[in-house]
């Protein structure tokens, strides 16, 4: 009988040592394969892959903004249609220039632009003329000065930028107010306003003292005649103001004065197209880069 047990138990034995034997095996084996993976994920060209594929979600990320105002700009004829019936068609001739008269007590853009002179012509054209290249410029400025926090900072340009044309987009779009150079010329009453196109009003100087057409043909195949509430080519300095100025604080602020008188001289805008501007900025900026932004913030407002 005892040779009986011990045989069992020798039986038994052998049994749980070819188990733990396998078990070993099998975690062996899982072990290799855990180190395999993890040693693939450490090589430096899945690495790179990994850190590209991040960086271009990002950038995506940053551009989504832009990318709507983009298609809601180029298709804004077809979304006024659409909504046609229960948006006002006919612009306001009558908000802008009250609200003028309420804050300064006369019209500013009527003083500016009472004192008219080929140089100053050329002066104003300046600013309106390197608008459509000032993200370029601002990005270009970033990248050479701001260091190892130059990704993060072009991104929160971009991520800023984009929504603050949507919101002016929105604004232009439910709302459309016609700019001076129409109410001095125009009447809102008259049945062809809709059809009326974007006019470079006092920059048509400066084309026929050059004898050039460029501003003519920038303005009269714009897509919005009437959005001077809020002015984008103020708006636009003061995003760079709030992430990264150029050159400095100073001179931003420079041209923002510079590039807000040569609106009001060229008949663009109104003085209050300008404040609405700079509040709607800052209401993004606050928003989208203080309270939420998908970016580390690390502006560069402090800059002297």
């Amino acid at each position: 009988m005892a040779s009986f047990v011990l045989h069992e138990d020798k039986h038994l034995y052998q049994r749980h040592q070819i188990y733990e034997e396998k078990s070993n095996q099998g975690l062996n084996q899982l072990n290799r394969n855990i180190i395999s993976r993890r040693q693939r994920s450490d090589h430096p060209g899945w690495q790179r892959i990994k850190h590209s594929l991040y960086f271009v979600f990002k950038i995506v990320i940053a551009c989504l903004p832009s990318i709507i105002y983009v298609y809601s700009y180029t298709n804004y004829h077809q979304l006024k249609q659409i909504c046609g019936h229960i948006l006002p068609l006919k612009p306001d001739t009558t908000l802008l220039p009250t609200l003028d008269k309420v804050i300064f007590g006369i019209l500013p853009h009527q003083l500016i632009s009472s004192i008219a002179h080929p140089l100053l012509d050329i002066t104003a054209a300046i600013p309106y003329f390197l608008h459509f290249f000032l993200p370029i410029i601002a990005t270009t400025y970033i990248y050479v000065t701001a260091g190892s926090n130059k990704t993060t900072i072009i991104l929160q340009l971009l991520w800023c930028g984009g929504w603050v044309n949507i919101a002016a987009f929105t604004i232009q779009f439910l709302y459309p107010t016609a700019p001076p150079w129409f109410v001095e010329s125009h009447s809102a009453d008259n049945a062809s306003v809709l059809s009326t196109a974007a006019h470079e009003a006092a920059l048509s100087r400066v084309d026929d003292l050059l004898g050039i057409t460029t501003f003519h043909r920038i303005y009269s195949t714009a897509t919005i005649t009437f959005g001077a509430l809020p002015s984008l080519h103020v708006a636009w300095p003061v995003v760079i103001l709030f992430i990264y100025p150029i050159g400095s604080i100073s001179f931003t602020l420079f041209y923002i004065i510079w590039i807000s008188w040569a609106a009001m001289y060229s008949l663009h805008h109104y003085a209050i197209d300008i404040i609405a501007a700079v509040l709607i900025v800052y209401v993004i900026y606050i928003l989208f880069i203080r309270i939420w932004c998908p970016f580390k913030n690390k502006s560069k407002i402090s800059k002297s």
